[in-house]
């Protein structure tokens, strides 16, 4: 993929987790020759990873889930439910904010946190009795 978003080739599997991944659908059975997202909206997230990517924060992957939401993986595994119709900068912003504070109980393991609330956050807990 370029910078641009569009899809020229496939990467070579040993390449690892060298590149941010990006998942969701394609409007075609055979990604090549598409735009993974719109110009602008791609633009955008690639501006969050850059910003993100050395921070204790970084991403390591997005997932595209429809025309409402993402799914943000963070570095060590942490998933947060987003909606694309924010702007990614103010995500960006939110999310930071949440991970350098306090708010997350950190003796407990967090299955995901959510941001599709507004200015409202919530984390979901794994239950140690699971």
């Amino acid at each position: 993929m370029d910078n641009d978003g569009y899809l020229y080739a496939r990467a070579p599997i040993f390449t690892g987790n060298v590149f941010l991944r990006y998942y969701g659908s394609l409007t075609n059975a055979d990604p090549i020759g598409q735009h993974f997202i719109p110009l602008t909206e791609f633009s955008s997230w690639q501006q969050v990873y850059n910003n993100m990517r050395s921070t204790d924060h970084a991403l390591k992957a997005m997932l595209f889930v429809d025309e409402r939401d993402i799914e943000l993986y963070v570095a060590p595994g942490l998933r947060v439910l987003a909606q694309r119709n924010v702007s990614p900068e103010l995500t960006q912003r939110r999310l930071t904010t949440l991970l350098d504070s306090e708010a997350i109980d950190s003796s407990k393991k967090v299955q995901y946190l959510d941001l599709r609330f507004g200015t409202k956050a919530y984390a979901r807990y794994i239950d140690a009795e699971q």
